[in-house]
């Protein structure tokens, strides 16, 4: 079902919820995973590939962290570092090289850029026709009566387990919890 799972991060410890989740759906799949980053600097936007700063050798580096933590899981992977805005560098990737699904992870409180701009993740999903799997920051839940924060409950969203059309899919995944395949 996903031969090929498109990993967008962003450097943040955000990024760590998405990785743990892909590799266990990577794993259930028996897919490969590509990596992507959009360096957004100055000097990144402004000479793209041809680019020297201090933002791209870190970005680089973290790239190939990543990629090495998959590979370690058993899991196919590649990494590629992309320059300029993210939303046109990921919906570029997605349609010029292809992937059965777009994992990204979702930071919230961005109100009024949230509001005038939109999020990445809100901009990239409604710009490709491939399913877009979104995770949101996992944080310690706090216990209330239902034993879970109600901003951790998962939002369970129907899934086709055969080869059938996905396109324009959407699956959000608000906790831990594993996802299981029939």
């Amino acid at each position: 079902m996903y031969k090929t799972i498109l990993v967008t991060l962003d450097g943040t410890p955000t990024d760590q919820a998405i990785i743990e989740h892909v590799k266990l759906l990577a794993k259930i799949a028996q897919g490969r995973v590509v990596l992507l980053h959009v360096a957004d600097g100055w000097a990144a936007r402004t000479y793209g590939p041809d680019a020297v700063s201090r933002e791209i050798t870190e970005d680089t580096a973290y790239l190939q962290k990543v990629r090495q933590e998959f590979e370690s899981a058993g899991i196919p992977a590649e990494a590629e570092l992309a320059y300029g805005d993210p939303v046109r560098e990921i919906v570029k990737w997605v349609k010029e090289k292809g992937c059965d699904l777009v994992a990204m992870s979702t930071h919230g409180h961005r109100l009024l850029a949230d509001i005038f701009l939109g999020t990445t993740a809100s901009r990239v999903q409604h710009s490709i026709s491939v399913p877009v799997l979104l995770q949101g920051e996992v944080t310690p839940p706090s216990h209330t009566q239902s034993g879970m924060n109600a901003s951790h409950r998962p939002r369970v969203l129907p899934l086709r387990s055969d080869d059938s059309d996905t396109r324009g899919a959407l699956i959000i995944l608000r906790s831990r919890h594993q996802l299981a395949v029939d």
